[in-house]
């Protein structure tokens, strides 16, 4: 009988997060450091983590390379967050390789008295699942962090940070420049770093980090069409730049300048105004690998970009109503949502499905998507590694900022009750938490097969 990954995976959840290498470390030795097997490209960050890694790697399987990718969580199946050259694991790979890490971790838990996480056996499975599969190269995406996370252990060529904002204050801090040290844990001595645009403070951390351990940054920036260019950050290091040349239903195009090459003419097709940066910032990212002997020619990087997809990052699924979906999930995501939202759907008054997990203040996320709400609907998805807020306080809140509001316990009649108020001609956004997104989304394609 095969090993039986998801409840293993349960039997797990009880533990939380536990930041720290002792036990990732164990592991992996206990499996023959799969790890040591592959380079790694190391994406950090708050938001757009998973987007950039998804469009760095399409990137190099164009240019011809062999591709792991990590990401988390997962949407609606856990095989998607181990990929090699953009297909998920296979079900019965994955119960091969979690046994044998299962089996490993067990074997720590007794040494150290102390027992693995969830994300912690991911994190073995898929470094073994890409040694076997014996990938040129593998894009990493941080979990949570970057100093201690689990993924810290890789054998980085070239790491990137996203935009950094307040969240899981808790674990990595209570104000920006503590959450940017945290994140800074990831650079190495040698290894270029590329820098999306950032807060003062965190750019400061983050300089003074790379400063620290002799890293060489590349910092991306934004030129506004037609205005002179920007003074460079002070504070060592290089700098890419690009300029938002057109966006909308259909992408982003943008022209990228970096220290090494001049893309005149980029597109992206993944939608909203922020995944340009997370393109240029993937692009850069590419271009610093090039040090470690990946070469990429332009094509390559013209047609991986182009067919990145990122599956639940305003995502749009026809009906009546339309249906879409996105993983803000945090204040700086909510902003960009709404940033985005204002301009790809003028006019539109959508009813929001609305479910928040971890620690957050529910007026900083709820705060940016007020204004474009008809209604909301509050509600808990089915599953989370985090405790997810209570319906009724996220209604209540909601109605604080003055949005007709309402609770359901379950995704299914939240779902329901959206559509019933949006109607035929209307539209429904499901966003607040990955876990919530990944739950709809299972229920829209499983709906579209039947059909």
């Amino acid at each position: 009988m095969a090993f039986n990954v998801q409840r293993y995976l349960r039997s797990l959840d009880r533990f939380g997060m536990k930041p720290g290498l002792e036990r990732i470390k164990a592991i992996l030795g206990r499996l023959g450091h799969p790890e040591a097997a592959f380079p790694a490209v190391h994406i950090g960050g708050t938001n757009g983590k998973g987007s950039t890694a998804s469009m760095t790697a399409s990137i190099l399987r164009r240019a011809g390379y062999r591709v792991g990718l990590y990401t988390s969580p997962h949407l609606v199946a856990y095989n998607e967050r181990i990929q090699v050259d953009g297909r998920p694991i296979l079900d019965e790979e994955l119960a091969a390789v979690f046994e044998e890490v299962a089996a490993a971790a067990s074997r720590v838990s007794r040494e150290l008295g102390s027992d693995p996480t969830e994300f912690e056996v991911g994190t073995a499975a898929a470094f073994l699942h890409f040694c076997r599969a014996r990938v040129d190269v593998a894009v990493v995406e941080v979990g949570l962090g970057g100093r201690l996370d689990s993924t810290n252990i890789v054998r980085s060529q070239a790491v990137a940070i996203g935009p950094i904002s307040l969240d899981h204050t808790s674990v990595l801090g209570p104000d920006i420049a503590s959450i940017a040290r945290e994140k800074a844990g990831i650079f190495k001595p040698g290894v270029p770093a590329v820098i999306a645009p950032q807060p003062p403070e965190a750019e400061r951390v983050l300089g003074e980090a790379a400063g620290h351990g002799s890293t060489p940054l590349v910092w991306v920036r934004e030129e506004q069409r037609e205005s002179p260019p920007r003074k460079g950050p002070g504070m060592g290091g290089s700098e890419a730049r690009y300029t938002v040349i057109d966006w909308g239903p259909q992408g982003g195009r943008f022209r990228l300048e970096t220290p090494r090459r001049v893309y005149a003419d980029l597109h992206t097709s993944l939608l909203g105004l922020h995944q340009v940066q997370n393109a240029a910032v993937a692009v850069t990212l590419i271009d610093a690998l090039a040090e470690a002997g990946f070469a990429v020619g332009e094509e390559a990087v013209r047609k991986g970009l182009a067919e990145a997809e990122w599956p639940g990052r305003f995502e749009l699924f026809q009906g009546k109503p339309m249906i879409l979906l996105d993983g803000a999930h945090n204040p700086a995501g909510a902003r960009a949502f709404a940033a985005s939202f204002k301009d790809l759907f003028p006019g539109r008054r959508p009813v929001f499905v609305v479910a928040v997990t971890g620690e957050k203040e529910l007026r900083d996320v709820l705060g940016p998507i007020a204004p474009f709400a008809s209604a909301l609907v509050a509600t808990k998805p089915v599953s989370s590694r985090l405790a997810a807020v209570e319906p009724e306080a996220l209604a209540a809140c909601a109605r604080e900022l003055g949005v007709e509001s309402s609770a359901c316990p379950t995704v299914d009649e939240a779902l329901d009750r959206a559509r019933k108020l949006a109607g035929p001609e209307g539209m429904v956004c499901v966003c607040g938490s990955l876990y919530l997104v990944g739950d709809v989304r299972g229920r829209l394609l499983a709906a579209t097969s039947q059909e």
